[in-house]
């Protein structure tokens, strides 16, 4: 039963470091208002990628942060445009940020089965590892064959790593895809996350992926015991067996926080940009694979709302209540106006609101705490 070394000690370790030192300068009331501090709230797609990067509208400075891809500490030059991270740190009111940690984790990095991408069209669907991976004019392409143009030169047998937004149960939305090479070598690691489905004593499924575990390394969080509904990592270095089944080499329970909204408790500034991967259902839709509330005050227009489907981009803000539930608050669809979503979004200005007022009184409370 093998067990790991975390990097987590080291990650609070520069959280707090410059959770302490925002909390020792003397601010001037101005330097206040222009000032926020966040942690593990902001989670969005890299849009551009240089001396910062920008991620949901706001340039991060990463010198000094601490970068973590796929649970190995790492720098800033494994960062790429199309990655979702979460990013911790400062922000200021004018687009400018100061990260401390930025996180990234892909959702899939292996063979590719199947290709439904039309050349010459920017849509379509891959096939990667028993995951549909649907892509669009938005997702960004990459390659170490500078012959592959597009996702519709990816060829079955390719290896391809995967960055977007999943819902865990068999479908990823796609923000970035690179071919990493051209087919599998025995030895070399795959992998991918999702939900645990139809566990045996053997072998459970991932989306349409059966895995066979007969042999496979066991995180210790697992007590020994691979069930239902456990959110996990499966890396393989021996690929298929002749019934299509992947050979698992090791699993890795992933933290319940891994894969839910990213904040912190009783947060009341939560911000995620993501794809809504379960549909809107009475007050209660699914983002990124995490069950997200909508709060009752928050007004869509039924044109919004018809609109709230599997694949579509949303930018939400909101609170996480005393269940530790991410309410939204505040919610638009990509590229909507901010007038469109204001006029759309009653709770915000509604002073008369109950749920907004007790909301204000907790941000309050937390300013007169910094």
């Amino acid at each position: 039963m093998k067990t790991h070394t975390p990097i987590k000690a080291k990650i609070a370790i520069a959280l707090l470091m410059a959770m302490s030192l925002n909390a020792c300068i003397n601010l001037t009331d101005e330097e206040k208002q222009q000032i926020k501090e966040f942690i593990n709230s902001k989670t969005g797609v890299i849009t551009t990628k240089g001396d910062t990067i920008t991620v949901n509208d706001t340039s991060y400075d990463t010198n000094g942060a601490v970068v973590v891809a796929d649970g190995v500490q790492t720098d800033a030059s494994a960062l790429k445009e199309g990655m979702v991270v979460t990013v911790s740190g400062t922000e200021y009111s004018d687009g400018r940020g100061v990260a401390t940690q930025i996180s990234f984790d892909d959702e899939v990095e292996g063979i590719v089965s199947s290709n439904a991408v039309t050349p010459g069209s920017a849509s379509g669907t891959l096939t990667i590892m028993g995951q549909t991976v649907h892509v669009d004019a938005n997702t960004i392409f990459a390659s170490y064959d500078v012959s592959d143009l597009s996702v519709a030169d990816v060829d079955p047998g390719n290896i391809v790593e995967v960055s977007g937004y999943s819902s865990g149960k068999g479908e990823i939305w796609a923000t970035r895809i690179e071919v990493k090479n051209m087919q599998y070598n025995t030895g070399e690691e795959i992998e991918l996350k999702g939900y645990v489905s139809n566990a045996t004593s053997n072998s459970f499924q991932i989306g349409n992926l059966t895995v066979d575990m007969s042999n496979a390394a066991l995180d210790s969080d697992f007590m020994g015991t691979v069930n239902n509904g456990q959110y996990i990592k499966v890396s393989s270095t021996q690929g298929f067996d002749d019934n299509g089944n992947l050979i698992a080499s090791e699993l890795d329970l992933k933290n319940t926080e891994t894969k839910e909204i990213k904040h912190r408790e009783n947060d009341d500034n939560v911000e995620v940009k993501g794809a809504i991967t379960g549909n809107l259902s009475g007050n209660q839709m699914e983002i990124n694979g995490s069950l997200v509330l909508l709060d009752n005050n928050l007004s869509i227009s039924d044109a919004v709302r018809n609109s709230l489907s599997k694949g579509s981009i949303v930018e939400a803000e909101g609170y996480v209540d005393a269940n530790g539930q991410f309410v939204v608050t505040k919610l638009k669809l990509e590229n909507e106006s901010e007038s469109e979503s204001d006029s759309k979004s009653s709770s915000d200005n509604d002073s008369n609101n109950e749920s907004d007022s007790d909301n204000s009184s907790q941000k309050s409370d937390n300013e007169d705490d910094d």
